[in-house]
């Protein structure tokens, strides 16, 4: 008996992971590569020739994209372009309760390096490292926002439910609050009746001990990015940006959204300054010409 026909779908992948930050990546290794070619073929090649190889392999854009891939390339160099690290401080972290850790009987071994020590039988987590960590999650989600990157807020907390869906309607991005259905990220054509996916994920509660992490093991399977507050009793090696600290105290959670909010839309006005700026050069050269 003959099987039944296969359907071959070929997946959308999002020009944020599949161009921009790729081609970025490996475009100091495309040069090496050239050359390396042109070395290797030089001592059989002429001067003239040798020139006339190196201009026929280079690939010489128009004045437009030279201005937006310098914008781009000096974004990326930029330590902190978005200017993440004035939204907050050591202090703002400590009042918000973000150091405050679960039971020392209810914790997970992987986050050993993240922790300070114990007091009254309670984790209290490092908030040194929450700093780096939050000042680097903050950055990517600047910058893949920045990049029209569609973002995803996640938190299945029933107590943080209307405060994560206020947070992603105010960025005007996407958030699921009720129980994650297998399949939604790998099967989003069947469930979803779409194939184009986030560019980022955003853990606002992540479930106790590596327990249900259905969602964080899809994203994994299909490359997205992750930015997760990990408590004491998480798993911090199942995101890709960690955030060690408390995700259980309300104060905590309150400054987390403010930060991701902040900063989402910071990118969206700097993106939209831009476009604003060249349409203006723009108008000013055809005046001119």
């Amino acid at each position: 008996m003959a099987g039944l026909p296969v359907r071959r779908i070929s997946w959308n992948i999002s020009p944020i992971r599949g161009k921009t930050i790729i081609s970025s990546l490996l475009a100091p290794l495309m040069r090496f590569r050239q050359a390396c070619s042109i070395h290797t073929h030089s001592s059989i090649l002429s001067s003239s020739e040798l020139s006339s190889a190196v201009e026929t392999n280079v690939i010489r854009p128009d004045d437009g994209e030279i201005v937006k891939n310098n914008e781009e390339k000096s974004m990326l160099e930029h330590p902190d372009y978005f200017e993440v690290h004035k939204l907050f401080t050591l202090k703002d972290l400590f009042n918000a309760n973000v150091h405050l850790g679960h039971h020392e009987g209810c914790w997970d071994p992987l986050m050993k390096p993240y922790l300070y020590g114990v007091r009254e039988k309670h984790h209290i987590i490092d908030l040194n490292q929450t700093v780096v960590h939050l000042r680097l999650a903050l950055n990517v989600l600047s910058h893949i926002t920045y990049k029209r990157g569609k973002i995803l807020f996640v938190s299945t907390h029933p107590q943080y439910e209307e405060l994560t869906q206020r947070t992603a309607r105010e960025c005007d991005e996407y958030f699921v609050t009720r129980r994650w259905r297998g399949g939604t990220l790998t099967n989003s054509y069947m469930l979803l009746g779409t194939i184009e996916l986030v560019d980022l994920i955003v853990f606002l509660h992540l479930p106790s001990l590596g327990r249900n992490t259905r969602a964080v093991i899809e994203a994994a399977q299909l490359n997205i990015p992750t930015i997760g507050i990990v408590d004491s009793d998480c798993n911090p090696n199942l995101i890709m940006y960690p955030i060690p600290g408390n995700d259980d105290t309300p104060s905590a959670v309150q400054l987390y959204c403010d930060l991701f909010k902040k900063v989402i839309l910071k990118a969206k006005e700097e993106r939209r300054k831009l476009a604003s700026d060249t349409e203006d050069e723009d108008v000013d050269s055809d005046g001119n010409a």
